[in-house]
């Protein structure tokens, strides 16, 4: 069996001299992706508060202008915006409301006592 840096080098290069035979580069886990060095250079990971788990690690935009700075803010939770989406962008009416979420399988989250979905 071959190790990841052997297969790298053997990709990579002719009779020892660096040369781009096939692109290649290894694919790290979660875990290895948020310990990189150029990440952490980058400050692409964000501490931030989060309402029912205290503070969270959450990804940076990869998108940078300028000098530019946006303050972060939590991930929205899994159908916390549904209502408010259904409401402004698909126009449905508040008496079908109920009606769309129950056909698609979704609890209100306004009206659920667990929060949102």
């Amino acid at each position: 069996s071959r190790n990841l840096a052997y297969m790298i080098k053997l990709l990579s290069c002719v009779r020892g001299t660096p040369r781009v035979l096939v692109p290649c580069a290894p694919v790290n886990t979660v875990s290895q992706a948020l310990r990189d060095p150029q990440v952490l250079a980058e400050e692409m990971i964000l501490r931030v508060p989060h309402q029912h788990f205290g503070e969270v690690l959450q990804l940076a935009s990869p998108i940078r202008v300028s000098d530019h700075v946006v303050d972060p803010v939590r991930a929205p939770e899994h159908g916390e915006h549904t209502v408010d989406v259904l409401r402004s962008l698909a126009d449905v009416s508040e008496t079908d409301i109920p009606g769309v979420l129950a056909e698609c399988g979704v609890r209100d989250p306004e009206v659920s006592p667990n929060g949102p979905n």
